[in-house]
């Protein structure tokens, strides 16, 4: 996708601190629960960065989740892709 800088800060994207290749908008998608959205600039190209979820509820389900695999399963599933 190409990168216009007008259209994504109408859509809330801004610079992450210091990160200059970096764009990120967070939103509330429900009470106390945010997701963040984060982009990366490279050439006038954007790719995808990452994606928080934050608050109580999203918390609660990482600790299922935790709970279900061990560290080993898990650190394979984030560095296989």
């Amino acid at each position: 996708m190409i990168y216009n800088e007008s259209d994504f800060k109408k859509l809330g994207f801004r610079n992450q601190k210091g990160e200059k290749h970096i764009i990120e908008a967070s939103a509330e998608i429900s009470h106390g629960e945010y997701i963040t959205v984060q982009l990366s600039i490279d050439r006038g190209k954007l790719s995808f960065f990452g994606i928080q979820v934050q608050g109580a509820k999203a918390d609660e389900k990482r600790k299922e989740y935790l709970k279900e695999y061990t560290l080993l399963e898990i650190y394979k599933l984030f560095s296989d892709y």
